[in-house]
């Protein structure tokens, strides 16, 4: 990776590529199966210290999951003959990307300031169910890739320190501080097909 500061700055960034094989064999069924995932992988990460002691940064990588035997196997699985479940030999990894943004100011001198925090998340080919249910009341489930499940996260905060000193033994001290923070979610699946 590279990587790059001084005293106000520091930036660093890496990326590659992250390679998966599984192979697996059913000597039941005399089903093989074997899946290849190629996953380019990456992560940073920048920060800004400013001279009136507030700072900036922001960070963003992605992470991935590979789905199970269960969900790839090409059987039948029927060991409950009301509820099915059939893998699904062409599902690709799951990746999940994120960024972050962040920015404070705070004096630690005098227990006072403000930030904000932001992140947002975004499912790339997501390994989701689909369940149907025939007319003898038989669920099947087999699996298949979906993307746009998001999560957006915004908080913001305010903390105030106030003293009041009469002498070097004599003082008091005064504090408050409030936040925000809003969700936002979109969960993406599929029901009674």
């Amino acid at each position: 990776g590279l990587r790059y500061s001084n005293d106000t700055l520091y930036m660093s960034f890496s990326a590659g590529l992250n390679r998966t094989e599984l192979k697996t064999e059913n000597l039941i069924q005399e089903v093989g199966l074997q899946s290849d995932f190629n996953i380019f992988a990456y992560n940073g990460y920048f920060a800004y210290n400013f001279k009136d002691k507030s700072r900036i940064s922001t960070w963003f990588s992605n992470s991935t999951q590979i789905p199970s035997v269960r969900q790839l196997q090409p059987v039948s699985i029927q060991t409950d003959p009301l509820n099915i479940v059939e893998g699904n030999p062409n599902l690709d990894a799951a990746i999940v990307h994120r960024i972050n943004l962040n920015y404070n100011k705070f004096d630690y001198k005098t227990r006072s300031g403000f930030g904000l925090y932001t992140s947002y998340t975004y499912n790339q080919d997501q390994v989701v169910p689909v369940v149907t249910t025939d007319e003898d009341l038989v669920r099947t489930t087999t699996y298949t890739n979906l993307s746009g499940g998001q999560q957006a996260y915004f908080s913001f905060y305010l903390n105030k320190s106030l003293k009041k000193t009469k002498n070097e033994n004599d003082r008091e001290d005064i504090s408050f501080g409030t936040d925000l923070d809003l969700t936002y979610r979109k969960n993406l699946g599929f029901s009674n097909e």
